[in-house]
């Protein structure tokens, strides 16, 4: 599904250069539920800024299927984002003369894609997202919550390859956080998206399949949670977090 290889990207000021990444390498295969972790500074948004194409490597190679990103032309980009990428932003980014059914319209209404199927796909996404009663209400009328879940429903409306993440329950209280990341779940869950986070919050984390761990601009661990419990994986992302602590001491 995706695939970033060797990637790295440095940023100058002044006549200085600063390395970010460092030669990232990681992939995320389809359905995957993947958290990437780290502290200020390691290359998070870096990372998810160059998957998506809105600032470019230096070198690597990022793959979306059999898709190399970097190879297109800003046209061509356009296309991608719009029809095989969905995006989760920590600040929601509603517009606020939409209703929550608009919204969540709104990337096919800009791709020329509204149909029969595109309304009733809305519809589906209300449902499957508990947003249903409030589908005629404005942004302004809505919870934090309901307002990050509607960001979610209108990442899925293109049926996108990848949903990429960004500190999506970065503004929330504990109840809403929980209900976006049920949400992530019910989307992986009911509708195979396949999801891609950037968080510093382990609670987020640990409801992943996999948290990527980058320090320094490299992939510093990788922890697997398989079968085991939510809770005992939060306690092994604890556990890393404090570990490279211990090493930077």
């Amino acid at each position: 599904m995706l695939t970033v290889e060797n990637l790295r990207k440095s940023y100058q000021v002044g006549k200085t250069s600063y390395e970010v990444l460092k030669g990232v390498s990681l992939h995320v295969g389809k359905g995957e539920f993947v958290a990437v972790m780290g502290p200020s500074g390691s290359g998070k948004t870096t990372l998810l800024n160059c998957i998506s194409c809105y600032i470019p490597a230096d070198s690597g190679s990022i793959r979306l299927g059999k898709t190399e990103l970097a190879r297109l032309g800003e046209d061509d980009l356009a296309e991608v984002r719009n029809k095989q990428l969905g995006f989760v932003f920590q600040d929601f980014l509603l517009l606020d003369g939409l209703t929550v059914r608009q919204n969540i319209l709104l990337p096919a209404i800009i791709g020329g894609l509204i149909s029969d199927q595109t309304e009733a796909r809305a519809d589906q996404l209300c449902e499957v997202f508990g947003i249903a009663g409030i589908r005629d209400k404005y942004p302004a009328e809505i919870s934090g919550g309901e307002k990050q879940r509607t960001a979610v429903a209108r990442a899925l409306i293109n049926h996108p390859l990848l949903i990429l993440a960004d500190e999506p329950t970065g503004n929330l209280d504990s109840k809403s956080t929980r209900a976006v990341i049920r949400s992530f779940q019910q989307a992986k869950e009911a509708l195979e998206a396949t999801i891609f986070m950037v968080t510093h919050d382990s609670y987020a984390a640990s409801f992943c399949d996999r948290a990527v761990i980058l320090r320094d601009g490299v992939v510093w661990r990788t922890l697997e949670r398989g079968a085991t419990e939510r809770e005992a994986f939060q306690d092994q992302l604890l556990d890393a977090v404090r570990d490279m602590g211990r090493s930077d001491s």
